[in-house]
């Protein structure tokens, strides 16, 4: 039996036309992560185990 395919209501957006550089959500999060770098509260790629 065959079912219903529903659509997603997210709408799709190339990533080439996100404007992200003045959201001020954005921009808001990466000073957060900044200043969490900063304080060394940061984890290196090198350090994360992988399966």
């Amino acid at each position: 039996m065959a079912r219903t395919v529903r659509k997603s209501g997210v709408k799709e957006v190339p990533l080439s036309e996100v404007k992200l550089e003045n959201d001020p959500r954005f921009l808001r999060r990466i000073g957060q992560a900044r200043d969490s770098l900063q304080a060394g509260r940061g984890v290196r790629l090198e350090d994360i185990e992988t399966e």
